[in-house]
This record gives C-alpha cells, structure tokens and sequence, in this order.
C-alpha cells in the first residue's frame, strides 16, 4: 500500500479555502498511487484556538456540505482520507477529531483526541476510545499530536494488531518530536508512522515546521515533505505480515538523497520503490539473463538440462536464487 503524509499552510478559520487545498492534494497523492493521504492537525481551519473557541460555526460536521470537496476527491480518485478538523460533540464542546473518509467518500471513522494540551483543556473536550480503522485488509491506529507522546497510545496499537499508526500534528520550528518520538514509536512497536503535519505560521502553535513523514517500523525515515513548503511525503508499506517490534531489521530502507534511492528514480518526499519485493529468477549464465520457463515448443526437462544456473565454462560459483 502507497501512503502519502500531506502537509499545506491553512488558511485561518477559512474552511472552504483549506479544503480545496486538501483537495488538491488527495489528487496530487492519487497521482502518485497513493491509497490513503493523512493532513495535519486542524487542518481544516489551521491551529486557531481563539477562532474556534468564539466560532461554533467552524467546527463541521462529518456530512458538512464543506467537506464535500474532500469527499468528491476521495470518492473520484478511489482514496482514502485523514482530515483532521474541529467537530461538535454531545457536550456542547468541539473535540479534536480526525475524520477517516473512505475510498467511496462516506465516512469510515472518527477519532477524538484524548491528551488534550495545555490551552486545548479551555476550547475542546476530550475523546474516550482508542481510534481504529481498517482499510484494504490493514488495520490503523489514529492519534493526534499530543497524544504521542504517551507511549501507552502506540503500545495499544501495536497490541491491537495495528500495522501503520497515523498521527496528525501541528509541531513547530524547534519540537524534538521528529527525533524522539515518532521514531521511537514507530521502533518500540514495529508499526509503520505516517505524520500529517501543518507548515506556516499559526497564532498559536508558532511557526509551524512541516516534516510529514513516514518511518519504517525500525524507526528509519523513509519518506519526508521537507520543512518550507506544501507538499507530499510518500511511501509504499509492504503490508503483507507484522513486523516484530523492538528496532526490527528492514531490507531495503534508504534515507532520500542517497545513492540507492538516486538508482531507484526517487525524489524529494518520495520513496515509493523501496519496499518492492525480489523475484525469484533462474540466472542462466555470466551475462546473468533471466529465464522464467521453456521456450514454446521445448520440454521442462530439456530446458532444465540445457539451462543450468550457471553454464559449465563460467568459474563463478552457484548461487542460491535471491529472496
């Protein structure tokens, strides 16, 4: 599966604005293969606790009408989506919520923040339940910034059988989540991280630092969206078995800009080939041509005789097929 970590400079309390921008990138991500694209929090009206705190009318509901954008987006390019937004509740009181809109448009989940951060406690109530999805046969874990930072969060996630944990964030210039958090979550329990998170300035979270990204499940960076600018960090997950937690070893990881990721045709905020799986080949001789069966025409056991791993002439030794 093709995840993609989106990160834009929203607009303050401007929903139409934001969400043509989400928009935007869930179409950018579909381009790309994405199957599942993760914004920021708050993305749909920025990190403007004093607006949404005097506004009930900026805090939308799962079938708000100014969300519909979003859900064409989805429903058109057969992606799912993690919108992050200021959503009513029963008390009165807007919750943190990350709204999980589905390949189809409809609303798959919602998750309401339960670590709620300092001026938070006076705007938004807090959420109850662990948030979980499950999309295309793999199960996600939901959290919101803060949230992050108790390793309980994760450590459920992984108990729970969750293989990719989606955080929505909205981290300034200068937080040491990008080293000693996300990482560490993501080695501690063997899941895969995909950061959304908010660039550009906010009146309360500060200069926000952009650095959505996705690590592996031994705490590597696979995948980055830089920190100056909109923008997309894309990854594929090779989501076929759990991986052990506990700095499990990855093949195939290679940080963007090296020499490995230059060869597989990355580029900045995008490493989509790195996962993808050998094949078995029978390997016919020095110049190493591969042949998947016999000819038309020829029997197996001919072809099996005529086509040795290696030919009778060559000094190199057998080796076994690669894996």
């Amino acid at each position: 599966m093709i995840v993609a970590a989106a990160q834009f400079a929203p607009v303050p309390g401007d929903i139409p604005a934001n969400v043509r921008s989400m928009a935007g990138l869930i179409h950018e991500a579909a381009a790309r293969r994405a199957r599942l694209v993760v914004f920021g929090e708050l993305a749909a009206t920025g990190y403007e606790l004093g607006l949404l705190a005097a506004d009930p009318g900026l805090w939308p509901a799962p079938d708000d009408p100014r969300l519909a954008r979003v859900r064409e987006a989805c429903r058109a390019t057969s992606t799912a989506a993690v919108v992050n937004c200021a959503a009513p509740t029963d008390g009165g009181r807007p919750a943190i919520a990350s709204l999980v809109i589905g390949p189809d448009g409809a609303l798959i989940a919602r998750y309401d923040k339960r670590h709620l951060h300092g001026a938070e406690n006076d705007v938004f109530a807090a959420g109850s339940a662990d948030g979980r999805f499950t999309l295309d046969g793999v199960r996600f874990a939901l959290a919101v910034c803060y949230d992050n930072r108790f390793p309980e969060v994760a450590g459920r996630a992984g108990a729970d059988g969750c293989q990719v944990y989606v955080a929505s964030s909205a981290l300034d210039v200068g937080n040491d989540s990008f080293e000693s958090v996300y990482p560490v979550r993501a080695r501690d329990n063997g899941l895969w991280v995909v950061l959304g998170n908010l660039v550009g300035p906010s009146t309360e979270a500060g200069e926000c630092a952009g650095g959505s990204a996705v690590w592996g499940p031994d705490g590597t960076l696979l995948a980055t969206a830089g920190s100056d600018a909109p923008g997309l960090a894309v990854a594929e997950l090779p989501l076929g078995r759990r991986l052990p937690a506990g700095g499990a070893r990855v093949e195939g990881l290679a940080q963007r800009g090296s020499a490995a990721w230059r060869r597989r045709g990355g580029r900045q905020g995008d490493v989509t080939r790195m996962f993808q799986p050998r094949r078995r080949a029978w390997r016919s001789g020095p110049g190493r041509s591969r042949r998947r069966g016999p000819r038309p025409g020829r029997s197996r056991q001919r072809w099996r005789q005529a086509s040795p791993p290696w030919t009778a002439a060559s000094s190199r030794p057998r080796l076994p097929c690669p894996r």
